[in-house]
């Protein structure tokens, strides 16, 4: 390039505009998560479903849960009866008596979109 060109160039460029394209709020909504269906290797525990958290995860939380002595004191009655809220493994569990059982739901304290739900028949 010629040194007579070259102002004429460095001109241009920095008189360039410089377009980004970026999306506004209105079309550039989160995508929805979706809910992901579970196996449960159970038979009293049933309609297992997570957002955001691994199915074995979402076990290992149900497992702690069935076994906390804080989500489910030891005593007579079934366990609809006898479920309350707790935490256990970073989730709050939130039990609702439900027609012959009770279901349950999970949300992660650190992360409100991980959330855990079932159903257990046990009680």
């Amino acid at each position: 390039m010629s040194s007579t060109r070259r102002p004429a160039v460095l001109a241009a460029i920095a008189t360039a505009t410089l377009v980004v394209a970026v999306p506004s709020s209105a079309t550039a909504a989160p995508a929805k998560k979706r809910a992901q269906t579970c196996e449960t290797f159970d038979r009293f525990l049933q309609q297992l479903t997570v957002d955001g958290v691994t199915c074995p995860g979402a076990r290992r939380v149900i497992y702690s849960w069935a076994r906390s002595s804080a989500c489910i004191p030891a005593g007579e009655g079934f366990i609809q009866d006898r479920a309350r809220t707790c935490t256990v493994r970073g989730f709050v569990c939130k039990p609702r008596k439900g027609e012959g059982g009770v279901r349950v739901t999970c949300k992660s304290k650190a992360d409100a979109e991980r959330v855990i739900r079932f159903f257990d028949s046990q009680g």
